[in-house]
């Protein structure tokens, strides 16, 4: 265990399950104080001083957010916001700003994968945003894993099953597929079956439920190497 990470009493380091907070406040005693309060609520948690630290430290583990000061010396808070939005699954943040602060850091307002927190702010207040922003990496990392699940079917069907499965999609009948691919409907019947299989499915209406989840994710940006983020 490195310096800059916390972990609440009786846990073990290796106890992965809990969402891990990272904080990036430069104002040591703020940092301090920030990560006890953190630990006594039953997070893990790594401080740094900067942006900078907490880049060169590698990828978060998930769940978990980022609690992080506007204002820090180097890279700021947005900047380190914009950074991370371009990186695979972009870790949700909060931002502490003061009150002078509030009318630059507007711009952060447009983006649900982020929450201001004017400071002074009561612990409650700190940790109503810490809990929205792990239960939204929470829904995002299972729409993550449903998309990926779904495309892994995607992926083992043959070229014949991908056209025969968009025919499904489209509403077409087994006779009129087989007469498009100038095939026997037994050997669509066989397609069709190949396909459930390889869905995990039960009927062909599930993997048509299946497959239109997956496209919609698709359409809202999963295939891309970034995944969006999810508004809650």
């Amino acid at each position: 265990m490195s310096e800059n990470e916390f972990y609440p009493s009786g846990s073990a380091e290796i106890d992965r399950p809990r969402p891990t907070i990272y904080v990036v406040e430069h104002h040591a005693s703020s940092r301090g104080s920030l990560a006890d309060l953190i630990v006594q609520r039953g997070f893990r948690c790594q401080a740094f001083a900067t942006a900078d630290e907490f880049l060169a430290a590698g990828a978060a583990s998930r769940p978990g957010c980022l609690v992080v000061d506007y204002e820090l010396p180097g890279i700021s808070g947005h900047e380190l916001q914009e950074r991370l939005a371009n990186q695979v699954d972009a870790t949700p943040m909060v931002v502490t700003i003061g009150q002078s602060e509030v009318p630059t850091a507007v711009r952060f307002m447009e983006r649900c994968s982020v929450t201001l927190l004017e400071k002074p702010f009561q612990q409650d207040e700190l940790f109503r945003a810490i809990d929205k922003a792990v239960e939204l990496d929470l829904v995002q990392a299972k729409v993550r894993r449903r998309f990926q699940q779904i495309g892994a079917a995607v992926e083992q069907l043959s070229s014949r099953e991908r056209t025969v499965l968009q025919a499904i999609v489209g509403g077409q009948l087994n006779k009129a597929i087989a007469r498009s691919l100038d095939v026997s409907v037994r050997t669509i019947e066989g397609d069709r079956a190949k396909i459930v299989e390889k869905f995990s499915a039960e009927t062909t209406g599930e993997v048509v439920g299946k497959y239109a989840q997956y496209e919609l994710l698709a359409e809202l940006g999963f295939a891309r190497s970034r995944s969006p983020m999810i508004c809650g």
